[in-house]
């Protein structure tokens, strides 16, 4: 991600490029197995990559994006407005024991206004942060979907390689046998039949 500056490219993007792009992926792949293999990182013939997310500590509800801050921002507005006009009915007809509620309701106010200051300041700092995103506990934490329609996690995304040396398999060792077989047909004029016996050319 520090290579892009941490932009975040759609699926399409990504999709496109990697149509676009297949020949010179494969070939940087390739380029850095062999370098690997040369700074002596890799000893196995066969070498497996695989990715999992793994859950951080800081949950959902502490990971910021713009779009978060702004829906929440519309939901307050929305509920302080609601209050108030909850108020100015309260105050129109002023029913025996209202006065208690309508308190109650200038609380729930005064409440929502602080949230909506510290949800003005987080976007103040989410404007700092390279991929316009911020984890209050863990700042290192990105939120990721997940398979789950409307699900997603805040945590890491962790690549794991692993490697393996694979034993000669049959196909290896019946090439091997038919190399050894065409240059005794090449130097001695003999050839191996398919029971395994050689036999001189020409013979009936």
């Amino acid at each position: 991600m520090w290579l892009t500056g941490r932009l975040a490219p759609d699926f399409k993007t990504i999709a496109d490029f990697r149509h676009d792009n297949g020949a010179a992926i494969r070939n940087v792949c390739r380029r850095f197995v062999e370098l690997c293999r040369g700074l002596k990182l890799l000893s196995s013939d066969m070498v497996a990559i695989d990715g999992s997310r793994f859950k951080a500590v800081n949950s959902r509800d502490k990971n910021y994006t713009t779009g978060k801050i702004d829906k929440r921002l519309q939901q307050i507005e929305e509920s302080v407005q609601r209050y108030l006009d909850a108020i100015e009915t309260a105050d129109r007809t002023s029913p025996t024991g209202f006065a208690v509620k309508t308190v109650r309701l200038y609380e729930k106010i005064a409440s929502l206004r602080r949230e909506m200051r510290e949800l003005t300041q987080i976007k103040r700092q989410l404007q700092k942060q390279p991929d316009k995103q911020l984890s209050m506990t863990d700042p290192d934490a990105r939120s990721m979907a997940t398979s789950g329609r409307g699900s997603g996690i805040v945590g890491y995304n962790v690549q794991v390689a692993g490697g393996h040396e694979a034993p000669p398999d049959r196909r290896t060792r019946s090439d091997q046998r038919w190399k050894r077989s065409r240059a005794t047909r090449q130097d001695g004029g003999v050839r191996e039949e398919g029971d395994g016996h050689a036999k001189a050319e020409g013979a009936g």
